[in-house]
């Protein structure tokens, strides 16, 4: 756009652009200060939190070893919630035929 039309409408584009991304990139940086300095007060839990995160890598990795969310994602779209994708699609992209 700054090629083709170069002017103050290129510019409010651009400055528009860089404050989408440096205002989330704050927001984060400073909501990571935030939790660094509160969970401090866990480290007294650290060696259980590690232990139940293994526990859930270990599940998972059996999940994925054994078809289990596969499983579960059959059971997901066998249930009335499961065609919320295609309802929304066909809602709002009426003419949407399934070809990319």
């Amino acid at each position: 756009m700054v090629r083709e039309q170069p002017g103050p409408e290129a510019l409010l584009s651009l400055l528009a652009y860089g404050l989408g991304t440096a205002i989330p990139l704050l927001l984060i940086g400073y909501g990571g200060q935030w939790a660094v300095h509160s969970v401090r007060s866990l480290c007294k839990y650290t060696g259980r939190i590690k232990q139940f995160a293994g526990g859930i890598l270990i599940v998972t990795a059996i999940a994925f070893q054994f078809g289990w969310f596969k499983a579960f994602e059959a059971l997901l779209v066998s249930t009335p919630i499961g065609n919320i994708g295609i309802e929304l699609e066909e809602k709002y992209l009426p003419s949407y035929d399934g070809a990319p």
